[in-house]
């Protein structure tokens, strides 16, 4: 019933979807409208309000006629963050220095991302604290509270019938394998081969093979002290002091952003002069959709 439930909102979502383009191409404003379409996240259990790809892995559909070609797919990371300072550069608007971001359509548009960040905060009445960096292979994330269970005291949640579900067999013990994996203790650090394991069950974090030098290699970016100078923290293993990526309470006293808080200035318009426009005026239309399936 859940699962049908879920592909109805889905199907729900593509008619509401193929109406609005209806009503533009009625219009005569299709071929000016640059129409972007995104999904919000994964499902339950190990979706919704996790770092795992099967959460953060979510359809991104851009329709731009005479600029993007039709059918096309590419491979670049792209973070939802990315959305707002692309829609300025797609409209031929500068954006602020303040705007978190890389633009990756327009004039404006950036280099490609070497590396996406995610993080896992407070859902709810359950407090977590989890961050996660990923490039186009592998993924490292890292549980800031392993003495928490996967399974958080949520009511939303737990009302779920999937997850009552889970609970039910993992009481009666007839769970097993990967199927386990959310009642088992969290380690502190976890890695996985997205190529090999797109479903990330098989954790690489204690793999001999995957600590030699230069065979992994992510950077943080994290933003410390009272000028808020930029510092990149590289690891191997990647392995990175708890301090950087956990703060203590000593350390909260010092203004810190982990992960993704820095906007890189060789991308920012800080002359304040007006960025050329090679696009004709153009509509923009966003339409992010909820529970939807990557």
């Amino acid at each position: 019933e859940a699962m049908a439930r879920m592909y109805a909102n889905i199907s729900h979502s593509d008619l509401y979807l193929g109406q609005l383009l209806q009503e533009l191409e009625e219009d005569g404003l299709a071929d000016d409208t640059v129409v972007v379409h995104w999904s919000d996240h994964g499902p339950l259990p190990r979706g919704k309000r996790w770092p795992y790809d099967s959460g953060i892995r979510v359809p991104l559909i851009v329709r731009w006629p005479g600029c993007v070609e039709a059918g096309s797919v590419s491979d670049e990371l792209v973070s939802t963050i990315d959305l707002g300072p692309t829609a300025l550069s797609v409209a031929g608007v500068g954006i602020p220095a303040h705007m978190q971001g890389r633009a990756f359509l327009g004039d404006q548009a950036a280099p490609a991302r070497d590396y996406v960040h995610a993080s896992r905060d407070r859902h709810d009445e359950a407090y977590d604290m989890v961050r996660a960096v990923r490039d186009r292979r592998f993924k490292y994330i890292r549980n800031c509270r392993p003495e928490l269970p996967y399974l958080l005291w949520i009511p939303y949640r737990n009302r779920h019938p999937i997850l009552q579900e889970m609970w039910r067999l993992h009481l009666a013990g007839e769970l097993s394998g990967p199927q386990q994996l959310m009642f088992q203790p969290r380690p502190v650090e976890e890695l996985y081969d997205t190529h090999s394991d797109p479903h990330e069950i098989d954790n690489l974090a204690d793999d001999p093979a995957f600590h030699a030098p230069r065979t992994v290699s992510i950077s943080f970016i994290v933003v410390a002290g009272p000028k808020s100078a930029a510092s990149i923290v590289s690891s191997n293993r990647p392995r990175v002091a708890s301090s950087i990526l956990c703060p203590t309470r000593s350390a909260a006293r010092k203004p810190l952003a982990i992960l993704s808080r820095v906007r890189e200035s060789p991308f920012l318009n800080l002359s304040n002069k007006p960025i050329s426009r090679r696009f004709p005026p153009l509509s923009v239309v966003f339409v992010g959709c909820g529970p939807t399936r990557r």
